[in-house]
């Protein structure tokens, strides 16, 4: 008879299953920028915010001034217990549970006394319950209150109420985030007969298959506490990848981001380089040194890694560390250029289709790091002549890679920079911009040319916003955007940090319409659905109106023929829009077209004295 508490291994066995999750959230925000028409100690006065929510004041006031943006809250009345309620869309309470609480706030006057404040929850009507409270003396430095609720009831209402008399509390950017989905163990216990090698516990999860676009959702399981035995893989990661299908336009953002961050002995990419992909969720990666240890090789680690819908590319041919792309958007042309500095890998580039009317090229390289300064500058002349030779100027271009540049003032960088931008230098939550394991030296890089240049903005990764772009080192946070591992980055043989950067795309529809068209007529979600749609009824769809230069809103602006007359010759006359482009000469406040029905106009007479005319506009 073996034991019976736990028969596959000698002595006793304490197992503890650690869940943790990172799933996406629904957020209701309010800055105070709606305008509250009620600015006094009055009692009570409610404000509608349209599509955010019923905020309701209790003897506090609402003030443009000193407030960290838009409007600020301030309790100064003298009464015991001023509050500010939210009460959510629709002044019933918020369905669907409550996440997270978050506001910034500041004495606000300094004058030496300490206020302090609660934040209190009420479900369906019932008694004000205590969730966190605050305290603050400093008139000038704004501190961040952050609450985790985690309520799945409905109709929840919140307040922050002063809990002494003469409140001088200013406040401001409140976020209330929702929950998101829920996950846990099926029972509270189980019972098993004896195994063969393996158990299985189920785990409950809430997570829906929508068709939002979403990034990847992950678990984390952790085994601990073995007696009598030694526990081997201690971590295991369940990421449930999207499968819903990238559409466009999205909100406009595009990362790159540049990844040599294979770990262990064999230069592949293992947990720790998975996890730090499925953290930062980039949309494009250049990748070096792209093996896998899938089974079912690179696809197949694409697919487990970042989504089934993600595209990829490697260089041609049988190169031990060999270069490549991932990409979220589709991939319409691939190949390589030849390094003759080294033997195991070369440079691989691949044409993406991004949203909008400007495909991106993306560049993955890893530059010679035993061969030198020298090496690299001949290496970055080659590179330099093929981009000039195969790429539009005016399109997107991305080089990123492995340069193993121990400066940033190097020679290969000066050779790039005749096309190549280094104006924003990613750093990470220290301020460090070198990217080696060690951190001692700027080896990874992300270099946009100028037109792409001209659409960099901050990123933002865990709450946090890097103006410049971001080194990703998982070791500085605690703890790190999930599914990384604070030790990720220090993981046996990792070779370098991820670097990534963010861009703002100038977007279009399918039609080729631009997106910003669509907003400035008060058109701001389902796009490529409207411009097929006649929104005015005057006969033309959306997509019409915008190369017409016409207001899609209004039925009677129309593009359209005015006058057609003459006998000699007849002159056409059409409506005219500013910066379009007709198939003749303007005149006026009209384009007119003479036909004097010779070669240049009409190729000749037509039989029995009919003529047809198309005219002919196009946007700019």
């Amino acid at each position: 008879m073996r034991s019976a508490l736990c028969p596959w291994v000698v002595g006793a066995l304490a197992l503890s299953i650690l869940l943790s999750r990172s799933v996406g959230t629904a957020g209701i925000v309010e800055d105070f920028d709606g305008g509250w028409a009620d600015r006094s100690y009055a009692g009570v006065s409610t404000y509608n915010h349209a599509g955010v929510g019923i905020w309701v004041s209790n003897d506090a006031l609402v003030s443009r001034v000193n407030a960290r943006s838009g409007e600020g809250v301030r309790f100064d009345d003298g009464t015991t217990s001023p509050y500010l309620e939210f009460q959510g869309l629709d002044g019933n309470g918020i369905d669907g549970g409550v996440g997270t609480v978050s506001f910034w706030y500041r004495h606000w006057d300094g004058d030496g006394s300490t206020v302090s404040f609660a934040l209190e929850y009420s479900i369906g009507g019932g008694s004000w319950i205590e969730a966190g409270t605050g305290t603050v003396t400093t008139e000038t430095a704004y501190q961040k209150f952050a609450s985790v609720l985690n309520l799945t009831d409905n109709d929840i209402r919140l307040r922050i109420v002063g809990t002494v008399n003469n409140e001088r509390l200013l406040l401001d950017d409140v976020e209330v985030t929702s929950m998101g989905p829920t996950m846990g163990f099926l029972h509270t216990a189980s019972m098993r007969a004896e195994p063969d090698g393996t158990i299985s516990i189920p785990v409950q999860l809430s997570l829906l298959d929508d068709t939002n676009q979403e990034p990847n959702e992950s678990l984390i399981l952790i085994l601990s506490g073995a007696t009598g035995a030694g526990i081997e893989r201690a971590t295991h990661v369940l990421t449930i990848t999207d499968d819903d299908a990238t559409g466009a336009p999205g909100a406009g953002e595009l990362t790159i981001m540049t990844a040599n961050t294979t770990s262990g002995n064999t230069q592949d990419y293992e947990g720790p380089g998975d996890r730090i992909f499925q953290a930062l969720d980039p949309d494009v990666v250049a990748i070096q040194e792209f093996n896998v240890p899938d089974a079912g090789g690179r696809r197949a680690w694409v697919d487990r890694v970042f989504g089934t819908g993600f595209h990829y590319m490697v260089e041609p041919g049988e190169e031990n560390i060999p270069c490549g792309v991932v990409s979220r958007y589709p991939i319409t042309a691939s190949g390589q250029w030849e390094d003759p500095q080294v033997g195991d890998r070369d440079f691989a580039w691949a044409t993406i289709d991004i949203p909008g009317a400007i495909d991106l090229h993306v560049i993955s390289v890893h530059l010679h790091g035993s061969g030198g300064t020298a090496s690299r500058d001949i290496e970055a002349g080659i590179i330099m002549t093929a981009v000039g030779g195969q790429f539009p100027a005016s399109d997107y271009i991305a080089l990123c890679g492995d340069f193993n540049t121990t400066l940033r003032t190097e020679a290969a960088v000066q050779t790039f920079k005749a096309v190549f931008s280094d104006q924003h230098v990613p750093v990470d939550r220290h301020g460090d911009s070198d990217t080696n394991e060690p951190r001692n030296k700027p080896y990874d890089w992300v270099m946009p040319n100028g037109p792409l240049e001209e659409l960099h903005q901050a990123i933002t990764v865990g709450g946090l916003e890097f103006p410049d772009g971001l080194v990703f080192d998982s070791r500085l946070w605690s703890p790190p955007p999930a599914p990384a591992l604070a030790g990720d980055s220090g993981a046996a043989h990792m070779q370098h940090m991820a670097v990534i950067k963010s861009y703002l795309l100038p977007l279009t529809t399918t039609m080729g319409t631009p997106v910003s068209w669509f907003e400035s007529y008060g058109i701001t979600s389902e796009f490529d659905n409207a411009e097929l749609l006649d929104l005015d009824g005057d006969g033309l769809a959306a997509w019409q109106e915008y190369v017409a230069g016409t207001d899609p809103t209004v039925a009677a602006s129309v593009f359209e023929i005015v006058t057609v007359e003459g006998e000699n010759s007849v002159s056409v006359t059409c409506s005219k829009q500013p910066i379009r482009h007709y198939e003749t000469r303007p005149f006026g406040g009209w384009h007119t077209f003479v036909d004097d029905f010779g070669p240049e106009t009409s190729g000749g007479s037509a039989p029995g004295g009919w003529r047809l005319y198309r005219v002919g506009v196009s946007p700019p």
